[in-house]
This record gives structure tokens, sequence and C-alpha cells, in this order.
């Protein structure tokens, strides 16, 4: 819905999911669109660029967009907030935080309620509802046995789905290989990437 068609349903409870056979099929129903937008083809189109932009690890690419989006510096809090991770980890993806990263995030410089609030002010009202509607499906997909990693993965697929969608089915397989060679280089030969892409590091006491 959010990354081919713009539809975001954000109360994905058990209690709105129903599941009925249709031609022999299972189909998945949503119930109570009390808690439901949808978006407009430019917002549909950056969301799945960003999204794209969080999982290859280009955070020059998520700064660049997400001003485009009104967000700001505020960018740098775009990975903990979708995929679980700081803007300075280099961990694998879907992994958990670090006993480092919780101490970079407890620093009072790095994220404290004042900026908290100015993120909040900051995201179009679009990407609230977004944020809300993935970590519902984050919440059922582990407790049905999913994994973070696979989760992450197949929104991937479908940003990458939603970037193609008036290209070539070529763009869409180039899309797919350089995420997954950045995602491999960075996850097995960090030092590689780092000299290929440069990952910059940033500070922990800015001030907005």
């Amino acid at each position: 819905m959010i990354f081919l068609h713009g539809h975001v349903h954000c109360d994905a409870h058990p209690g709105n999911i129903k599941i009925r056979s249709k031609n022999g099929k299972p189909e998945i129903v949503l119930l109570d669109h009390g808690f439901y937008c949808t978006s407009g083809e430019k917002f549909r189109k950056q969301f799945c660029e960003l999204w794209y932009s969080l999982m290859s690890i280009n955070y020059a690419e998520t700064e660049r967009i997400a001003k485009e989006m009104g967000i700001g510096e505020y960018f740098r809090y775009l990975p903990l907030l979708f995929t679980l991770r700081t803007i300075n980890s280099t961990k694998s993806m879907g992994g958990k935080l670090t006993e480092e990263e919780k101490e970079y995030l407890h620093s009072e410089t790095e994220i404290n309620l004042d900026k908290v609030g100015m993120l909040l002010q900051r995201l179009p009202t679009d990407m609230v509802f977004i944020f809300k509607a993935i970590h519902m499906v984050g919440i059922h997909n582990l407790r049905a046995g999913g994994t973070s990693r696979k989760r992450l993965v197949s929104f991937t697929n479908y940003a990458c789905q939603g970037i193609a969608q008036d290209a070539s089915i070529f763009y869409l397989w180039w899309l797919k290989a350089k995420l997954w060679l950045r995602l491999f280089v960075f996850e097995h030969c960090f030092w590689l990437f780092d000299n290929m892409f440069g990952f910059k590091r940033f500070e922990s006491n800015f001030n907005l």
C-alpha cells in the first residue's frame, strides 16, 4: 500500500484484520479506515527514494531528500525511526542497538525532548502516519516469528518497485543489484565501503 499506491492504514491491529477466501485464495481485508491517509504521487516517490537511501546507507542522499521534504538537519534521526540504527551505526541490517549506540543516544547533546519535539514538527503528516503503520507491521512480524531483517528487506523490495514503477524491469534489477552490493560491502568489508562510497560520521553535539 505505502510504497506502490500511497495508501496508509495506521491501525492494522488484529481486530482490524480479516482473512477471507476469494476464488479459493486467502485475501487480507483491512477494516476501520478512521486512521488512514492517501499520499500524493510526489510524496510517495520521495518516500520510496528516502527508504532506499536509508537501506543502502547513502546518508548524503538521505539528507538531500529529507531537506526537500522539509525535515532539515533532523534527517539524522530517520535511520533510528525507520531502521532502528543510529546514523553512525556500522551494524548489520536488522541488528539490535549496541551498547555504544545506546550510550550515543543517551547523550543529552544528541537527543532530548526539545529535539524530538522539533523532529515531530518537521516530519510531514503522511510520514508520521507511515511511521506508525510500519511499526505496527513490525509488531505483527515479530509475533509471527519473523525477523527485523526480513521485514526491512520486504519493505525495501517494494520501495525499489515504487521507484521503478514507470521504468523498465532492467532499472528495477539495477536498483536491487546496487542496493545489495552496497549492503554486502558495508556489512562484510566496512573499510572497503568507506573507501568506495564514504561514510560520514556525525557528531553528537549538534544544536539546532
